[in-house]
């Protein structure tokens, strides 16, 4: 017949390491593989013609595969190399060799002797073995177990990071020459001693999206639900603290590069915000009602004229959200109630309040404060004087530091005159019958009278509670405004 085709199939060994030119001459066409790579092609329908293809060797057998076919006129295939040592030749045939009926032999993995570690990271030592070639390809995945990091998952040994406590299970997965795999496993038992320090949740609120990463963090999906699952400790060991939160639960997103100059909290912590108009309520459940307690709130935008007002009983600090990475609401010496839980009230100056994220630490003793710290253990509240229930002037004196209020009864405004009181930081917090926040300002007195003008022409028309609050001490004055 004058159209056939065939192959031939079989080993190369080449004397040396390096560049090796391959050639075919053939009519019709013809292909040559080495190692399973096409190295010349001179396919098609031809006369004869020589073509040639050049492939890096090391020193010893490899697979070669010579395929030709033949569709009329002459029947030629030859095959020659030149390289290292070798002046161009046909291939003779003592270079080649037959196959083995035997197939490829399968590798050898090992993962490693199992281990017992009391650290977050471990050292992972592999190796793996082919009888009849070599291993070019390692790859470790972790089969079971909590979150951890794998830094150079390709190489026969690796180091993981970012362990618990808990059982891992890792699989090295070995890849010889001809594509042949093997698989070895290695189980590794962390037991990370409880910490003899202060314990902290570290919560990042979110949207679903682009959660931190850091896993000293824990995640809560506000638009999964208003409820969180338990959350673990920095170190990743398990706590019984979980939190609701009431009210709205819109995100707003700041963006991928914003608030990069924030350490305290990470960067990602500010780029999601948790925000709402109304007054909501963070209620952190699971507390221990024999310890004390401290928190801190997170929060910021990526606009103006806004702050987030947190109260914790009758402790308030607040945080000026615009654009902001250096200001956290922190209070301390909190004890939880005999349930367990701890009551956070977040209000608003401006239009929307906002909360992106917040830290609750076990306190081993109790912490002294500056006045920026809101201190559960500041001292008793000062027992209410008697009140003078009447419109304009002075209405409550404290310790003889006057305070005037008027216009009373107002329409859109009213002002705030600081007469007598010693000089420092006050707030001024205006509430509703109900209790609720509804205006919020700290302002600085020189020694001299100052005025502060409140601006509140939204309110509807009702009786209001303006609370004057001296930072310093804690001490305050009751005022009853009422707006038509």
């Amino acid at each position: 017949t004058t159209s056939f085709g065939f192959s031939y199939t079989g080993f190369i060994t080449v004397p040396a390491d390096g560049q090796y030119t391959f050639y075919t001459s053939s009519d019709d066409g013809s292909q040559l593989y080495i190692d399973n790579v096409l190295t010349v092609n001179n396919d098609g329908l031809h006369g004869v013609v020589e073509k040639s293809g050049v492939i890096g060797l090391k020193a010893g057998k490899h697979a070669i595969t010579g395929l030709f076919f033949q569709n009329g006129g002459d029947k030629v295939f030859t095959v020659s190399y030149q390289g290292t040592g070798l002046a161009k030749q046909i291939i003779p045939a003592a270079a080649l060799y037959r196959i083995n009926v035997v197939a490829n032999s399968i590798p050898t993995a090992n993962a490693g002797a199992d281990q017992n570690v009391a650290a977050n990271t471990v050292t992972l030592t592999g190796s793996g073995t082919d009888a009849d070639g070599s291993i070019t390809q390692y790859q470790w995945t972790k089969i079971s177990g909590p979150g951890c990091t794998i830094t150079n998952a390709t190489n026969a040994g690796t180091t993981v990071t970012g362990l618990t406590s808990g059982t891992y299970v890792f699989q090295l997965t070995v890849t010889d020459n001809l594509g042949a795999t093997a698989a070895d496993q290695v189980q590794v038992l962390v037991t990370i001693p409880a910490t003899s320090g202060n314990k902290t949740v570290k919560v990042n609120l979110f949207g679903g999206s682009n959660p931190i990463t850091d896993l000293q963090w824990n995640n809560w999906n506000l638009l999964a639900g208003a409820n969180s699952s338990n959350f673990l400790y920095e170190d990743r060991t398990a706590s019984t603290i979980k939190a609701s939160l009431s009210g709205d639960l819109r995100i707003a997103d700041n963006g991928t590069n914003y608030a990069t100059a924030s350490t305290l909290p990470p960067s990602a912590v500010l780029r999601y915000n948790s925000f709402a108009t109304s007054q909501r309520e963070l209620n952190i459940q699971g507390l221990n009602p024999s310890k004390s307690y401290s928190f801190e709130f997170f929060a910021s935008r990526k606009n103006s004229g806004h702050k987030s007002v947190y109260a914790i009983g009758n402790l308030t600090d607040t945080i000026n959200t615009d654009n902001n990475v250096t200001d956290v609401a922190r209070f301390v010496n909190i004890v939880p109630d005999n349930t367990g839980s701890i009551k956070v009230s977040i209000s608003r100056i401006g239009v929307y309040n906002y909360l992106g994220g917040f830290t609750i630490t076990e306190q081993l003793a109790t912490i002294a404060t500056t006045a920026k710290i809101a201190n559960a253990n500041a001292g008793a509240e000062p027992v209410a004087p008697a009140t003078k229930i009447f419109q304009g002037e002075t209405l409550v004196e404290v310790n003889n530091n006057t305070v005037s209020v008027y216009p009373n009864p107002f329409v859109e405004s009213f002002k705030v005159q600081l007469n007598q009181k010693a000089a420092g930081e006050y707030v001024m917090k205006l509430s509703a019958s109900t209790g609720q926040t509804v205006f919020y300002k700290k302002v600085s007195k020189p020694a001299s009278t100052v005025v502060e003008t409140i601006n509140v022409g939204n309110l509807t028309a009702g009786t209001y509670i303006l609370e004057i609050i001296s930072v310093a001490n804690g001490s305050k004055s009751v005022h009853k405004v009422i707006k038509n």
